[in-house]
């Protein structure tokens, strides 16, 4: 009965771990448009492309949840940069001043801009 119990619990973890990895592999095949900041030239890529060069941080909400997330993440800036990370914005709303609401968040940096719609 214990070892039923234990097997259970077990095959539980190991079915939500799966799960997390397939939701992983399912977001690799989303396509985003990457700006370089020195050229100003922008690619189209596959976010699975972008595994070895760049850590993704996606978040996810309004304008308003955005703004919040990035100015309570401002201080690790630089931190973000030499880590090679990315942070992705995919707002739930369509709003036009999404753009206007990230740059007040980070200070008006100008080579910060939000994700168009989402790339088929």
């Amino acid at each position: 009965l214990v070892f039923g119990y234990l097997f259970v619990q077990e095959r539980g973890k190991r079915t939500a771990q799966l799960v997390r990895l397939q939701r992983e592999y399912a977001l690799g095949d989303l396509k985003v448009e990457v700006a370089d900041p020195v050229t100003g030239v922008s690619k189209r890529c596959e976010l699975q492309d972008l595994r070895s060069k760049r850590r993704i941080v996606a978040l996810y909400g309004d304008a308003g949840q955005l703004g919040e997330a990035l100015r309570t993440a401002a201080p690790y800036r630089r931190r973000f940069n030499s880590s090679g990370a990315l942070v992705l914005t995919v707002s739930a709303s369509d709003t036009d001043d999404l753009d206007a609401a990230i740059s007040d968040a980070l200070g008006g940096a100008g080579e910060v801009r939000a994700a168009g719609r989402w790339l088929e």
